[in-house]
């Protein structure tokens, strides 16, 4: 098995652990896969250019490259970069930060850990902190719309980034650019949205972001 899926089973088990020793064992195990990825170990993954990965594991690595080439912690770097110049108040990188009230409480989820609130870390600690750059964002309505309108109209990225953004004739299938959907494509027709963006979520939360 490649490094690469081992990452993201990896990656997802922490966030179900509740024995700190078992975590921390994992956590290495971790950081070690992380490490053969990143250092394009020969038996980490395919050769470059041979295959389209749209993986949640990609994040997690930028998450690290943020980090070390800025000096700074990805929640510090992103906070101050993008989010604040842009006046979003409400977009936290957990776990370093966490949301303020009004917090919007976790659907019924099967996965989510019995008692957990969404308080105040979203959908809970353990997997927001294991998978931060992946899964450990968390806001509200309001300013997750002004980042889509913001990232998709040019303030964050050229013009030619958006555009690569929104080229859904990409070799994963018709009507999904980077990390990006055309929900008029046949394939997302289920969400009935005249307009582009993502959809996602993460234990006991849902969410889309459509820019029209």
């Amino acid at each position: 098995q490649q490094a690469q899926d081992k990452l993201v089973a990896v990656s997802t088990q922490v966030a179900t652990i509740g024995d700190e020793q078992q975590k921390q064992e994992l956590l290495d195990q971790f950081n070690d896969l992380s490490a053969k990825v990143v250092e394009r170990d020969p038996a980490a993954t395919a050769p470059p250019g041979e295959k389209f990965y749209e993986d949640t594991t990609n994040y997690v690595l930028a998450g690290l490259v943020v980090e070390k080439v800025s000096g700074r912690s990805a929640a510090a770097a992103i906070d101050t970069d993008l989010w604040t110049p842009l006046g979003l108040e409400r977009l936290v990188y957990q776990d370093e930060q966490t949301l303020p009230e009004p917090i919007a409480a976790p659907g019924e989820d099967e996965a989510l850990p019995k008692g957990q609130t969404g308080r105040p870390y979203l959908p809970f600690r353990s997997l927001a902190s294991a998978i931060a750059a992946s899964h450990g964002v968390a806001g509200d309505a309001a300013a997750v719309a002004q980042w889509g309108y913001a990232l998709y109209g040019g303030r964050v990225l050229t013009a030619e980034s958006v555009a690569q953004l929104t080229d859904f004739d990409q070799e994963v299938g018709p009507g999904y650019g980077l990390a990006t959907v055309d929900f008029t494509a046949p394939r997302w027709f289920q969400y009935h949205i005249e307009g582009h963006g993502i959809a996602g979520g993460s234990i006991g939360y849902r969410s889309v972001l459509a820019v029209y």
